[in-house]
């Protein structure tokens, strides 16, 4: 429904009690009548929440247009399609204004709705592809969407420090394949933010404030993501690497566990909303950079010349990917800060 901005006078109804009548559009569209109830949600910043308290009550389904010519790229289609989804749209119809689609057109339409949790193509001819979004956003939460992703970057650490032991190709495309969940997971929180944002749901008033930090976090957690990936494409099918397996393994599979503890550390805080755990998650990330920083000077003195280039790649990688992490860890305090309100407990017990 569109948004509606009213100033509206507070009127007196018996001895003690003031009254502000709801606005019969809104009233209309909730389906309302006299004796439902509804939730009300009062912020910290005052603002006063009303939804119906009927479960039942769904937004309108927003539906989206995107026209194209046979000029038009399918990269650009693909973008396209992408921010309409992530920014909430329920229906993406693509329509050529000219006889059909290109083939490399339809194409990408279809890769990319591979690409989107919960997209599906409903309905298609020559000139024209529907595209449904069957998410239904009570259904998470980002916090869980966060969690999720945070296994997945486990999952992919697991399955390189597997491949830089065993030295199978299957094990670095098993980890490209967990990178390509984790950017659907990412790309469904981005959506569930903008949805978040749109509905300001009782249910979720909770995060409504934190939303910008939960987005930099997400995008952090990506980028680790994206990284991990990258060190796998640069290994695979490499003999270089598979020669300096021997030295690179024992460093590798260190780091690794610093990042499997801080990754567990940060959960843990972000699910307790704890703070003090939170800060020592900060503390573990900021250690886990200088740490490697050592590490990565003992592995360089221990390669020739001709390998340096190609291991210095490598490390500079995971230097970024611990970067990432730390960048996220700090987002991870500031909303475990910011959910205590006008109380921060900082006594240690």
């Amino acid at each position: 429904m569109k948004r509606l901005s009213e100033v509206r006078k507070v009127q007196r109804f018996g001895k003690s009690t003031l009254m502000v009548s709801l606005p019969a559009e809104w009233v209309k569209v909730m389906g309302l009548k006299p004796g439902d109830l509804v939730r009300i949600n009062v912020r910290e910043d005052g603002t006063l929440v009303v939804v119906p308290h009927s479960s039942t009550v769904h937004r309108e389904e927003s539906i989206v247009e995107i026209l194209i010519s046979s000029k038009t790229s399918d990269e650009l289609l693909r973008r396209a399609i992408y921010t309409s989804y992530i920014t909430g749209h329920d229906k993406i119809v693509i329509r050529s204004v000219d006889p059909s689609l290109t083939a490399d057109q339809v194409q990408g339409v279809r890769s990319m709705v591979r690409a989107l949790i919960g997209a599906e193509i409903v309905e298609q001819d020559l000139s024209k592809i529907v595209v449904q979004v069957f998410i239904d956003t009570a259904r998470y939460n980002i916090q869980n969407l966060v969690s999720r992703m945070i296994n997945i970057i486990k999952s992919m650490i697991s399955y390189l420090n597997a491949g830089l032991h065993e030295f199978k190709t299957s094990l670095f495309r098993e980890l490209l394949e967990l990178e390509f969940e984790l950017d659907r997971v990412y790309t469904l929180a981005v959506r569930y933010t903008y949805v978040l944002s749109s509905q300001r749901e009782q249910e979720s008033a909770e995060e409504l404030p934190l939303l910008t930090e939960y987005r930099a976090l997400i995008k952090s957690l990506e980028d680790v993501g994206d990284t991990l990936s990258s060190i796998a494409k640069l290994v695979d099918g490499d003999s270089t690497f598979e020669k300096l397996a021997r030295i690179l393994r024992e460093p590798i599979a260190e780091i690794s566990d610093l990042i499997n503890y801080s990754l567990d550390v940060m959960m843990a805080s972000l699910n307790s909303r704890n703070v003090l755990l939170a800060n020592k998650s900060v503390d573990i990330t900021a250690e886990l950079v200088s740490y490697f920083s050592k590490l990565e000077y003992s592995v360089v003195k221990k390669v020739g010349m001709e390998e340096y280039p190609k291991v210095r790649s490598m490390l500079e990688r995971i230097r970024l990917a611990c970067n990432y992490l730390q960048s996220s860890a700090e987002m991870i305090f500031d909303i475990v800060v910011a959910s205590k309100g006008n109380r921060i407990d900082l006594t240690m017990k």
